[in-house]
């Protein structure tokens, strides 16, 4: 009942932030439209500036309402979810790119003069805030392999030994930034030496990433507009203990 009622809660909180994300990325499209219809009439940087700045706003509201929400719950929508936590990831994703690309047009327009000197460094702060998303963006990606990789391996420890009784999984997601990536599991495992126990399921492991890596031989995921999704074929963990 209780596992229901969060897996409910994480559904709600995923569709709220659906609809906020995309009220967000709908309002920023508006602004990018209202800048290239300044561009295209060769309007004065006096009537763009109020744009840019709408556009800043836009991206520190974005930040604090949609990505602080997503550092705090990535993990619970990926359970949830991972298809469509990654067609969020996939629209924020697009959207920076197109904002990054009028960033790259208005620079060029002031390196053509066809834009005052002191419109570079709105620019540079908006180009700064859309760069830093794109780290956000590839950070939740990264810890969406980190989930998939361990829910896989879950389900094959459960299949793998079943004289022990499995509860949950658990891992650091600040190990993402680590060389070594741990995954906690917790079980029971009645009267057997907890450090056997733990032997069997890391050689269960190495097993298990063998064949991953085995599979992922020779396999080159390209880069898609910037971002890396080369993780998909590496191996995410380095060892299992028992919590």
């Amino acid at each position: 009942m209780l596992l229901t009622s969060f897996s409910l809660i994480a559904t709600l909180a995923l569709s709220d932030l659906e609809a906020n994300t995309q009220t967000f990325l709908s309002h920023k499209q508006e602004l990018i439209r209202s800048i290239q219809d300044q561009i295209s009439i060769k309007a004065p940087y006096k009537s763009i500036q109020p744009i840019l700045n709408d556009m800043q706003t836009a991206h520190e509201e974005f930040n604090k309402k949609v990505v602080a929400f997503l550092n705090r719950h990535i993990v619970d929508f990926v359970q949830e979810d991972v298809q469509k936590t990654g067609f969020l990831l996939a629209n924020i994703a697009k959207n920076n790119e197109e904002t990054s690309m009028l960033y790259q047009e208005l620079k060029r327009l002031v390196k053509k003069r066809l834009l005052p000197k002191e419109a570079k460094k709105d620019i540079i702060l908006l180009e700064n805030s859309a760069n830093q998303l794109k780290k956000e963006i590839q950070y939740f990606i990264n810890i969406s392999y980190m989930e998939i990789e361990a829910k896989n391996f879950f389900k094959v420890l459960k299949v793998s030994h079943e004289n022990y009784s499995f509860n949950s999984y658990w891992y650091d997601t600040d190990d993402l930034r680590r060389d070594e990536k741990v995954l906690y599991v917790s079980l029971d495992y009645k009267d057997d030496d907890i450090f056997d126990v733990e032997d069997n399921l890391n050689a269960t492991f190495q097993h298990f990433k063998d064949n991953k890596q085995s599979m992922a031989k020779g396999l080159k995921i390209p880069d898609i507009s910037g971002f890396s999704f080369a993780d998909v074929s590496k191996v995410q963990f380095q060892r299992v203990s028992i919590i």
